[in-house]
């Protein structure tokens, strides 16, 4: 063999040898490339998707403790069992203690061991009204009373027949004027919420997303946190995303925004990405070489 066919034959074999090289490094490279480019999007959505599940989930549990509020204000009215007391006093058939021992047992069997309710308070309607509450309303100074007389009375004043949420000094109220068959006002009920009991379901979302929870209850007025309607809302410029809702109930107005850092919600897929990328930086030398 002649030393340029010699020659020729090493170029040729070293050109297969860093062709099968290169192909060996730069398929797998390729292909690993365009599989990261399909997998990302899909585990993004999917976590996103699971965020949004369990928002969800804990809209629902609290919008469904709001509706069992209303309903326990309502049946005050509807079962009628504080009127008849009312009118009993009204008629003279019982006594004023009677009518306080009456009416605080009602209050003791329906809201005394229902968890939604720190305390119930009834006002029936007169001049010398007197103040009554649950059991675990008992421990409120005689300065709190008459502060919470003033401002249940105020709020029932112009309440018609709908309840209203008063979010005042820290206590959240729901209350209701009450009203007999006749449709004739006789007091007003205020059931003073276990903010802890009713906003669970909406705080447990956000801790296990490792989340910031905001809650606007009870106000018609527009909430603006750099978006509108509901779902996920991606804050690019705080690397953040953010859940939003807002009610639209005729009973209860609410609106809610959780708020989840961007490594909670794509930390695994940023962090796959880093592995896959170093990995690939570490094949360039072995194609190269």
């Amino acid at each position: 063999m002649s030393k340029g066919s010699g020659r020729r034959f090493g170029h040729s074999l070293r050109f297969q040898i860093i062709a099968v090289t290169v192909a060996a490094w730069l398929i797998p490279t390729v292909a690993l490339s365009a599989w990261v480019l399909t997998v990302f999007p899909r585990m993004e959505t999917r976590v996103t998707e699971n965020l949004t599940l369990e928002a969800e989930y804990g809209w629902s549990a609290t919008a469904e403790n709001l509706d069992r509020l209303h309903a326990l204000a309502r049946d005050a009215t509807y079962d009628g069992e504080l009127a008849q007391i009312r009118e009993h006093r009204a008629a003279g058939e019982i006594g004023s203690a009677e009518f306080v021992r009456q009416s605080r047992n009602y209050l003791e069997r329906k809201y005394g061991r229902e968890t939604l309710c720190a305390y119930a308070v009834y006002l029936p309607d007169g001049e010398e009204t007197p103040l009554l509450l649950t059991q675990s309303g008992n421990a409120l100074s005689l300065e709190s009373r008459e502060a919470l007389r003033r401002r249940v009375w105020e709020a029932a004043a112009n309440l018609d027949t709908r309840c209203l949420l008063l979010d005042t000094e820290g206590d959240l109220f729901l209350i209701r004027n009450l009203m007999n068959d006749r449709m004739m006002p006789f007091g007003v009920l205020a059931l003073a919420i276990n903010r802890e009991i009713l906003f669970r379901p909406l705080q447990d979302a956000a801790a296990r997303w490792d989340g910031t929870s905001e809650i606007v209850l009870g106000t018609d007025a527009p909430v603006e946190w750099g978006g509108s309607g509901t779902g996920i809302v991606r804050m690019e410029s705080e690397d953040a995303v953010q859940y939003l809702r807002h009610s639209d109930s005729r009973d209860w107005t609410m609106h809610w925004r959780l708020k989840v850092p961007g490594d909670t919600v794509y930390g695994e897929a940023r962090r796959f990405r880093l592995i896959l990328l170093a990995l690939v930086l570490i094949l360039i030398p072995v194609g190269i070489g």
